[in-house]
């Protein structure tokens, strides 16, 4: 696990962009639902991030969902610095990093771009195998365009005492 302060992660771009939007993580849980009310940009593009579930026995995986859709009745093309197209963090309750999508897997500095028809939408999943702790987190999830889209949820992982 990776355990860098959230203020101290400051190694990618599009963290730095994210540091300006300091997350604070709160004790309540809610799931949201893929609907109209996205984490918008002039852009004209929404995103949502969700997990499968609000409640986690300790050692169940965390799977995400992430989409991006196009809001506008035009074609739109998105440009990216590297062949990474989204990024998930997980905070606890501290704003520590605990998990992160990208610190995973290499990506290519190559730029990359993909375009979004009117109203298109894509769809990215990912489990997070970690064992995390019972306790409160914070996730953000957010596509590597520019400007960045995020979103934030809550979810719990309990005691395997208080998951029955």
């Amino acid at each position: 696990m990776n355990h860098n302060t959230f203020g101290s992660i400051i190694r990618r771009e599009s963290i730095i962009l994210l540091f300006a939007f300091a997350v604070l993580p709160t004790t309540s849980c809610e799931k949201k639902v893929f609907n109209p009310e996205y984490a918008q940009s002039a852009f004209g593009l929404g995103l949502t991030v969700q997990a499968n579930q609000n409640y986690y026995s300790h050692g169940d995986p965390v799977e995400f969902t992430l989409r991006i859709v196009n809001l506008t009745n035009e074609k739109k093309e998105c440009l990216l610095s590297t062949s990474q197209l989204y990024d998930i963090m997980i905070l606890d309750r501290d704003s520590v990093n605990v998990w992160q999508y990208g610190y995973r897997y290499a990506f290519t500095l190559a730029p990359q771009s993909f375009e979004l028809q009117p109203h298109q939408q894509q769809v990215y999943t990912t489990v997070c195998q970690d064992t995390l702790s019972p306790g409160t987190y914070t996730t953000i999830g957010w596509f590597k365009i520019a400007p960045a889209l995020r979103d934030t949820i809550n979810f719990v992982v309990l005691s395997d005492a208080n998951y029955k």
